[in-house]
């Protein structure tokens, strides 16, 4: 123990000397110490860049993953789709059954009501120059709207008959002042007349004014009315081809006028204005009478023929009529058949025949069957 004591002291004392003799030995020497320090300047230079790059290697690789973990995290995210929303069924309509109700509960019942009135204008000394006289018609309905605007219409006929009233007894009333007579005196009369088929009402107006020489004035209205919807009803409302439907109306109503019906007495009613021959005019016993009559006789008889020839003439013939529908009045329907009363003029002259509108359907459009109630 004590040796390797001694060896290591002596192991010591030689390094001492060594460095001591180096020491001198370096310090004999020339030595550029600016190199030296360039050198070792270098050299620490060499050893911080190479830890610096071995500190950013290890930096480098210790961050590696956590560029991977950011990418990993920052990454967009997968877009959800939107779910597409499912469309709610449309519920079907539904149908309402009206197949219990009739056309009298769905429709507007009416009544009419016809009322008389008599009245005059006196002169001062009370005797009668005008006598006024007739019946008008009201109706009433539920629907109060429509009550209005069908009697407003059927007033605003009243009033032209109360205007000729008015009217001549002015004009009767001045005639008895200036003559302190009362020769002058006239009679005003004013006739309604309707007929229905449960849902139109149809309406004839016409007042007449009668004075010392006969009609000095007159006039007739027809009106056709919807009670359902209050409409004034025309031709031109309940089919589609006027002209069609007018045409075939027109050949009954002259086939009628044509064709008169014999009234209760055995007369023509067609044939009411046409003078009948007198006896005079079939006596030929007296030649001299005979003769001086010849001419105006064979005049008479050829006009009274021709005449006769023309008013029996048939439809078919080539001879050309004026006719004009004016008016289809509604009747209640029988059976089987849809009357309505036709009225028009022939030639100017008034004239009137019954049809049954069921054999015209096809000239009448859907309206004009409702309202008729044509039945197919």
């Amino acid at each position: 123990m004590k040796r390797l004591h001694k060896d290591l002291g002596r192991f010591i004392s030689c390094v001492i000397c060594a460095s001591l003799i180096g020491t001198a030995v370096l310090t004999a020497c020339t030595v550029n110490i600016d190199r030296l320090n360039d050198g070792l300047k270098d050299l620490g230079n060499s050893v911080s860049d190479t830890k610096v790059t071995e500190e950013t290697s290890g930096t480098t690789l210790a961050t590696e993953p956590a560029e991977e973990i950011t990418e990993a995290t920052s990454a967009e995210p997968t877009a959800t789709p939107t779910p597409t929303p499912t469309p709610t069924p449309t519920p079907e309509p539904q149908r309402v059954d009206f197949s219990f109700l009739t056309d009298e509960e769905i429709g507007n019942s009416f009544k009419v009501y016809v009322e008389e009135f008599s009245q005059t204008g006196d002169d001062p000394k009370g005797m009668a120059l005008v006598k006024y006289e007739g019946n008008t018609i009201r109706v009433e309905c539920e629907n109060k709207n429509i009550q209005e605007a069908v009697n407003c219409m059927l007033n605003v006929f009243s009033k032209k008959a109360d205007g000729a009233y008015a009217s001549y007894y002015e004009k009767a009333l001045a005639a008895s002042y200036l003559t302190g007579l009362s020769d002058e005196r006239y009679e005003v009369s004013q006739e309604m007349s309707y007929s229905d088929n449960g849902r139109l009402l149809s309406v004839i107006m016409h007042y007449s004014v009668t004075g010392p020489d006969g009609i000095v004035e007159e006039a007739t209205d027809y009106s056709t009315f919807d009670m359902l919807t209050g409409q004034y009803l025309t031709i031109d409302a309940v089919t589609s081809d006027t002209d069609a439907l007018t045409k075939v109306l027109g050949e009954k109503l002259l086939y009628a006028y044509m064709n008169p019906v014999e009234d209760a007495d055995g007369g023509d009613k067609q044939d009411e204005d046409v003078p009948a021959q007198t006896a005079d005019d079939q006596d030929v016993s007296g030649e001299t009478e005979a003769q001086e009559n010849k001419d105006n006789k064979d005049n008479t008889d050829a006009k009274s023929d021709k005449k006769d020839n023309d008013d029996k003439k048939s439809p078919d013939d080539k001879v050309e009529h004026e006719v004009k529908i004016i008016f289809i009045a509604a009747q209640k329907a029988g059976a089987e058949t849809v009357p309505a009363e036709i009225y028009g003029t022939v030639d100017g002259k008034p004239c009137h025949t019954t049809v049954d509108l069921k054999i015209y359907a096809s000239y009448l459009n859907s309206f004009g069957k409702i309202v008729f109630r044509i039945e197919e």
